[in-house]
């Protein structure tokens, strides 16, 4: 791995974390965890059905449903976060951007705003 982890936590909490929403920043976690910090790989083939299954509970105590990680992970593609890719029997591909490679962060690393 190139980048380290240390960055990459430091990166996403302080650059990211602003502009998700807290689903958003906790399956982006879960992708991020998955992929680039399991296997230094930044590409993950997994299920939707299993990330609702392994991504933990709703706020009523239920798993997530599908439809919501659907949404979730389009708004996650849409914020340059992640590549949602082809689908197969085994899961879609979604290949995970590392915080300083996601336009949003990369402005204000670029532009060293000052943290708080």
């Amino acid at each position: 791995m190139e980048e380290s982890v240390e960055n990459i936590i430091e990166q996403f909490v302080d650059y990211l974390i602003p502009e998700l929403t807290p689903y958003e920043s906790s399956l982006y976690l879960y992708l991020l965890r998955n992929s680039y910090l399991r296997s230094g790989n930044t590409e993950i083939r997994v299920g939707k059905r299993t990330i609702a299954v392994k991504y933990g509970k709703g706020s009523r105590g239920d798993s997530t449903n599908y439809a919501h990680i659907s949404k979730i992970l389009k708004r996650l593609e849409q914020k340059g976060c992640i590549k949602i890719g082809d689908t197969d029997r085994f899961g879609t591909m979604y290949k995970v951007m590392l915080p300083k490679d996601i336009p949003l962060v990369a402005g204000k690393i670029n532009s060293k705003m000052p943290l708080n």
